[in-house]
């Protein structure tokens, strides 16, 4: 008979996380470590007995069940303990994790048995080649290698299968990371007038704040104070997961005033089909990336130049450059950029134009 349980630490407290035992076909009694939820701990605890009556019964589980069904089971793992020192993922890394498993499946095959799922080696070895001779970047194909390696990780932690089938799996190549170059002044007063109202609020946030993407999505109508003209991000949203304060200039001030007054943002995503939060304060369209395309080629800028390209995340390369280049202390702009070290704001993100080196020069030299 099967139980769920937990253990105290060292403080006399109990565990955050509920563990499992249950007695495999040879009567061996086996220990698992469950999630911080009680009933889905419970839930992995039934599943556990059912494999052993079916083999006991000699009804071998692998030959009929989808491995894929244990996908849901994977990612309510993954968000509630599946991060560093049993955190949580990232509702990002989450949502990435989600989209990658599930473009596995579909590469795999829908209906991959657990016993099948033992041979994909060879498959995964071939999808593997195609993203890296497809051009895709080499952190991009080690993310989709990942995913692969960690759901058959988490299926191995279970007991539902007994060896990882990518074991081992080689994700070094891949093209190379391209460069990103910050927009000029100039640059970007031009994208700002192609642009129509809800997309260059977009454009601005990013320029103005160097929020990623997917922290534009979060932000909330509560977190603006317009007296201050702030944005008060709570713990957890950005990518280091600190808490944020981010002032922000006059113009844009007036631009976030509006969006909370018109709630253009829940208009939007309704008129796209998406249901979300009434209190969502920037509206973020399915592929901003290929947007920004779009209206850097009818403002006549370059995607692409020897200094690199631009892309959404080089809007962000631009806000800190702008900050240095206008002369901020540099230990601001590691705090605006929300950097761990002084070194990657000046090593990843400052990306010096050739007209400012001749100006550097030229005072040297005067």
């Amino acid at each position: 008979m099967g139980s769920i349980y937990r253990t105290r630490n060292p403080k006399g407290g109990w565990y955050k996380v509920w563990r499992y035992r249950y007695f495999d076909e040879n009567g061996k009694r086996i220990n698992k470590t469950g999630t911080r939820n009680k009933a889905e701990t419970m839930r992995l605890m039934i599943d556990a007995e059912e494999r052993v009556r079916r083999i006991k019964l000699g009804l071998d589980t692998s030959r009929v069940v989808c491995v894929w069904n244990y996908i849901n089971q994977y990612l309510t793992w993954g968000r509630s303990q599946g991060g560093k020192k049993n955190e949580g993922w990232s509702k990002e890394h989450a949502q990435k994790r989600e989209t990658k498993i599930y473009w596995w499946r579909d590469r795999l095959g829908k209906k991959l048995t657990v016993e099948q799922f033992m041979g994909i080696r060879s498959a995964v070895d071939s999808e593997i080649r195609q993203l890296q001779e497809g051009g895709r970047t080499r952190r991009t194909v080690q993310t989709y290698g990942e995913a692969i390696k960690a759901f058959a990780t988490y299926l191995l932690s279970r007991g539902i299968i007994k060896e990882n089938p990518v074991a081992g799996l080689k994700l070094g190549r891949g093209k190379t990371k391209r460069q990103r170059r910050a927009l000029t002044k100039g640059e970007i007063g031009r994208l700002y007038e192609v642009s129509e109202w809800k997309y260059q609020l977009l454009w601005r946030v990013a320029l103005e704040t160097g929020l990623r993407k997917g922290e534009i999505k979060a932000l909330k109508v509560d977190w603006w104070d317009s007296g201050q003209q702030c944005l008060h991000i709570p713990f957890g949203v950005t990518k280091n997961g600190d808490p944020v304060e981010m002032p922000v200039s006059g113009v844009l001030a007036e631009w976030l005033d509006d969006a909370v007054e018109t709630q253009y943002a829940y208009d939007l995503y309704q008129k796209d089909g998406y249901e979300v939060d009434t209190d969502v304060l920037v509206w973020v369209p399915v592929n901003p990336e290929r947007r920004l395309y779009t209206h850097l080629a009818k403002a006549d800028i370059p995607k692409e130049t020897p200094a690199g390209i631009v892309d959404f995340h080089a809007l962000r390369v631009t806000f800190v450059t702008r900050l240095i280049e206008e002369g901020v202390d540099i230990k601001t702009v590691q705090e605006l950029a929300r950097h761990r070290t002084i070194a990657q704001t000046m090593e990843i993100y400052a990306k010096t134009d050739i007209s400012r080196k001749r100006k550097a020069l030229s005072a040297i030299l005067d």
